[in-house]
């Protein structure tokens, strides 16, 4: 039989067997289509999973923290860090990444203010409050001020210190009785001999309560009390919550050297990330996973004594992971179940095309058909089934 023959030989076998030929495809695109299902299936199931886990978390917020140690606080240093943190979030967060904030504050100092000012050295173990000076970025924005507004700027010598502007949570300035005007002192112990004076110039409480930003710095609308002890030679109010103040950033950076000159401060900043939940569920789960810990070598590569914290994230990541294996246990043995029940079918339809085949291939034989001829139009056969089956079956599983 000529080679061009073959091609038309198997044609016309197809369609004088066309049922049962038709039942062995679709035999075989069944069995592709489920072993292809099933992992899509579970992958689709994952991340459902995920995005529900995203949609209930407490707040509806989400960020990750970079928790810096002993930063040099200078212009210089500060613009070092802040372009670190952001190439390594823009490089492996991308779109995810919503925002980004920094927040930091000086050490605990001695706070005076007009209905309890700083006392003397005289006093004998004095009852002082302690403060801080600290800096936000985005306050303006995310802020609303209920009395004046943002601090200008500008360090000016007021005879005993640096004086400069400051905005105040409007809890503390209830809490301290402060109003615009009022000036608070700063100093790192009695009796110092320059102190850092603030003039109220802003009081402000958090414009929407909701966002992201404030759910990462709530401590500056409702500072916490101070854990650490009291400096000798002076008495505390363990209750009392410190009395923060926050400055423009030039005069954060520069207010502790203008008063305290050849003193170069170090500082710990705090850097959130907010993520944008919606793009975190368009995301797929192993993306994810892959961006947050690239995003954590990166921090640590280029800040090695940072801490970066993205546990909320990779415990939702973890625990969908666990539930999953154990959910797709009772799938999996039921799609092998289907598997073999196909291929049963399958075989036993099988052998009925051979046997209906019988005939013609005896009568091929007796017409010169060699065995080598017989085993090509075999193989054409179940080769253009079989591919056919491959090609259309795992269409409606991955469409779906």
């Amino acid at each position: 039989m000529p080679p061009l023959a073959l091609p038309r030989l198997v044609l016309r076998r197809f369609q004088a067997d066309w049922k049962l030929v038709a039942s062995v495809f679709a035999g075989i695109a069944f069995a592709t289509a489920l072993g292809t299902a099933a992992p899509v299936f579970l992958s689709a199931l994952k991340q459902l999973s995920f995005n529900v886990a995203v949609d209930r978390l407490a707040g509806g917020s989400l960020d990750y923290r970079i928790l810096a140690a002993d930063m040099d606080l200078s212009e210089d240093s500060l613009a070092y860090h802040e372009d670190l943190v952001g190439r390594a979030t823009e490089q492996n967060l991308g779109e995810i990444a919503l925002d980004r904030a920094l927040f930091f504050r000086s050490d605990t100092l001695l706070a005076g203010y007009p209905n309890r000012p700083l006392p003397d050295r005289s006093a004998n173990s004095p009852l002082v409050s302690r403060g801080y000076l600290g800096y936000v970025s985005g306050l303006e924005v995310r802020a609303r001020f209920v009395a004046g507004g943002m601090p200008a700027g500008g360090i000016v010598e007021s005879g005993s210190g640096p004086l400069v502007q400051a905005a105040i949570p409007a809890a503390t300035a209830a809490e301290f009785g402060l109003a615009l005007g009022d000036r608070i002192t700063f100093a790192p112990s009695v009796g110092a001999a320059r102190v850092i004076v603030a003039e109220v110039v802003g009081v402000f409480e958090a414009r929407d309560p909701s966002d992201a930003f404030w759910s990462s710095f709530s401590v500056l609308i409702g500072p916490s009390s101070i854990s650490e002890s009291a400096p000798v030679g002076v008495s505390i109010d363990p209750t009392e919550p410190p009395l923060p103040v926050y400055l423009a950033l030039p005069d954060a950076v520069n207010v502790i050297t203008a008063a305290y000159p050849g003193i170069l401060p170090q500082v710990d900043p705090v850097w959130s990330v907010q993520i944008d939940l919606d793009r975190l569920k368009g995301t797929p789960m192993a993306e994810v996973k892959r961006k947050t810990a690239a995003f954590q070598r990166e921090v640590r590569r280029a800040l090695p004594e940072s801490q970066v914290s993205t546990g909320q994230v990779e415990g939702l990541v973890d625990g969908v992971e666990r539930r999953s294996i154990l959910s797709s246990i009772p799938l999996l043995l039921v799609t092998a179940m289907m598997l073999v029940c196909t291929l049963y079918t399958l075989a036993v339809l099988v052998s009925f095309l051979n046997t209906s085949r019988k005939a013609g291939a005896s009568l091929l034989r007796t017409r010169g058909v060699t065995t080598a001829q017989m085993l090509k139009v075999n193989a054409m056969e179940a080769s253009a089934i079989v591919l056919l089956a491959l090609v259309v079956a795992p269409l409606p599983a991955v469409g779906a």
